[in-house]
């Protein structure tokens, strides 16, 4: 069971970062929100997530999806970016 769950996490990943090359970030957010859902610490997906709400123009969402990526994954590479971008805002 564990290894369908892995398999389909990093499928809906895949599918959902690959749905970002077409043009189509609506469709990319379903799938990168059910990788999500299958494992709700998973930092990368949660961040493609919420670089995706914010191609979307949902902007509670992005700073939702940001502030649990910080929570889950302080050591972020991109964390000067992230604060950078909601103070911005």
């Amino acid at each position: 069971m564990l290894r369908k769950g892995l398999c389909r996490r990093i499928a809906d990943f895949i599918m959902g970062r690959s749905l970002w090359l077409t043009d189509e970030p609506e469709v990319a957010a379903e799938w990168l929100a059910r990788a999500t859902a299958l494992n709700p610490s998973y930092a990368q997906g949660i961040y493609a997530g919420a670089f995706t709400e914010m191609l979307t123009g949902k902007a509670a969402a992005t700073f939702a999806g940001l502030d649990t990526l910080l929570r889950l994954s302080p050591l972020v590479p991109l964390r000067y970016g992230i604060h950078g971008s909601v103070r911005r805002c």
